[in-house]
């Protein structure tokens, strides 16, 4: 198409990308406020005789980078636009030191990230609630306290394998933590307002103590790797169906992370 330009995104123009917002995600207007703000994100957008018509959003954490949100008006559809934007991404967490991109792929888009040469290296699965029979919460859970966050950033670190201490610090205040009883040490963490409501666990108790306690709060969706059979089994013993699938990617050498105690990622932009 002619006439598109790759430009970075403002925190003035967010508003007007509403009308971007893909079917069953959460809203992108959020996020975007949160990227056009934090220096760590470098938000784009493709424009077209003044209008905004695609948008993404690259994220770096030290060496390691994410595409995030790509994001295509269906009008504009089989174009070129989303490989142009991923493309512009890409080349900017290249050039700022990141030496692996990830990615988590939408069915239209993984042949397009193959294309540029990222691979699967792992696959997500989503639940949502059908018939909640969660109302269990733990005692081993309390309010995470302002002097353990140095704790948490690195247990963080530790299952990630990322640096994401910048995105996590912003999200603390009002996070939960699990306190193994025979030990009196933390062994996972949850943060409610980070994007689905983050779980990271060390152990399996843990893990699903912070699950039930999670969803007593509420219905919410919550995705996890294929590799955490503890929480698969949890959520499928508690009224929760399976419903979706989607690719992990990558490009260069995939982190060295523990899936299996990610009981509950970030988001789309975010494993």
């Amino acid at each position: 198409m002619d006439n598109i330009t790759i430009r970075d995104l403002l925190y003035s123009e967010v508003e007007l990308i509403r009308y971007l917002q893909p079917k069953g995600w959460s809203d992108i207007t959020f996020y975007f406020r949160m990227y056009t703000r934090c220096a760590f994100c470098y938000p784009i957008a493709a424009v077209q005789n003044s209008r905004i018509i695609g948008v993404a959003t690259g994220i770096k954490n030290k060496d390691t980078g994410w595409v995030a949100h790509v994001i295509v008006s269906p009008n504009h559809y089989r174009h070129g636009i989303g490989q142009m934007l991923t493309e512009h991404v890409v080349k900017n967490l290249d050039s700022l030191g990141c030496k692996t991109q990830l990615l988590i792929a939408t069915q239209m888009g993984e042949k397009l990230y193959e294309k540029l040469g990222f691979r699967t290296s792992g696959t997500y699965k989503f639940f949502k609630p059908k018939q909640i029979q969660v109302k269990k919460v733990s005692k081993n859970i309390r309010q995470l306290k302002y002097d353990e966050r140095d704790e948490i950033l690195a247990l963080d670190e530790k299952i990630s394998g990322e640096f994401r201490k910048h995105m996590l610090e912003m999200f603390l205040k009002n996070g939960w933590i699990y306190i193994d009883p025979d030990t009196n040490k933390i062994k996972g963490y949850f943060l409610q307002e980070l994007g689905e409501g983050s779980i990271i666990a060390t152990d399996e108790q843990g893990g699903t103590e912070l699950l039930e306690f999670k969803h007593h709060l509420g219905p919410m969706k919550t995705t996890i790797p294929d590799k955490n059979k503890t929480a698969e089994k949890f959520l499928l013993n508690n009224g929760f169906e399976e419903y979706q699938t989607a690719p992990r990617m990558v490009l260069g050498k995939e982190v060295d992370w523990k899936p299996e105690c990610v009981y509950s990622r970030i988001g789309g932009h975010y494993a």
